[in-house]
């Protein structure tokens, strides 16, 4: 399986080690965090998307920021994507921050490299995400790395590690970017036949780890919907399998509609269909083999790795 080679950057205090022990689960690290003072390599993201991913934690202390980055080639080397962390609630720190971005910009264009960049908008929290001041910096921080980004490709995520999701989203928003359009393209047009012809409004194709490969998300209102039910569900499914309950889905009835979520298996490797339906009594589990059938034909990474 091909590697890829990621590494988290941003000043000290923005939040890269809560964000990688989160994804990797390490939960009793988050409570009490400590300072990163050389670079931790974390090769425990196995198969995602297709690759194994080898993430590099770079220190994010000034003195050591500048040893690791600028004088080190190999910190750099090879990168295939930057995931960026900016700490939107530290207003009086984020022209650093900004600054260090420029600095790491200028070093990659002087060694041609080339990486897609992912800005983490960090500690985005719920309480606080409407607050005038953390939608002002936001829009600060998209604004001033937009205009030094020229020639790189760049997106921007609200994370926070209280609402999980928002990290698997924008890790795997991320990361989509990494494989090829057009068939991912093909992916979402048999997720949204298989909604059509089966009285489903709403699709989301999951990995076992959590992580969105794609999607049929007609509506905000829907996507909002579901994304935020993802975890619950999954985490409903591994729990019963954990304990040994014999059951091959997970149904939730809302008011006026219904949420399932099967597992599918695809060349050999588990996914999760989420589905949203107007039809409590709709049953979707006879027609699985088909569509499971029709995405293993085609060829993109998280399907048929290499």
């Amino acid at each position: 399986m091909p590697l890829l080679k990621v590494v988290f950057l941003g000043i000290d205090n923005a939040g890269k080690s809560s964000i990688l022990n989160i994804i990797e689960e390490k939960y009793s690290l988050v409570s009490n965090p400590q300072p990163t003072t050389r670079i931790e390599r974390h090769d425990e993201l196995t198969d995602i998307f297709g690759y194994d991913i080898i993430s590099w934690d770079i220190p994010g202390q000034s003195v050591l920021r500048e040893d690791y980055v600028f004088q080190i080639d190999r910190t750099l080397e090879e990168t295939g994507m930057i995931i960026y962390v900016i700490d939107v609630q530290d207003t009086k720190r984020i022209d650093e921050s900004l600054e260090f971005y420029e600095k790491v910009l200028q070093k990659l264009r002087n060694d041609k490299i080339i990486p897609f960049i992912s800005v983490f908008i960090h500690k985005t929290d719920p309480d606080i995400k409407d607050d005038p001041e953390i939608i002002a910096n936001t829009e600060r921080i998209k604004k001033a790395i937009s205009e030094l980004s020229s020639g790189f490709e760049v997106d921007f995520s609200k994370t926070t590690i209280f609402d999980r999701w928002t990290l698997y989203l924008a890790f795997s928003y991320a990361l989509k970017k990494l494989l090829a359009k057009d068939k991912q393209q093909e992916v979402q047009q048999i997720l949204r036949e298989f909604a059509q012809n089966n009285d489903l409004e709403a699709i989301l194709l999951l990995d076992d780890k959590n992580f969105l490969l794609n999607d049929y998300l007609p509506t905000q209102e829907v996507q909002n919907l579901l994304q935020d039910l993802a975890l619950i569900c999954t985490f409903i499914y591994k729990t019963a399998v954990e304990n040994k309950l014999s059951t091959n889905r997970v149904k939730i009835d809302l008011n006026q509609e219904t949420i399932l979520l099967h597992p599918i298996t695809i060349n050999e490797k588990l996914f999760f269909l989420m589905a949203l339906t107007p039809n409590a009594q709709k049953e979707i589990a006879p027609q699985l083999d088909q569509l499971v059938s029709k995405l293993s034909k085609i060829p993109i990474e998280y399907f048929n790795p290499k």
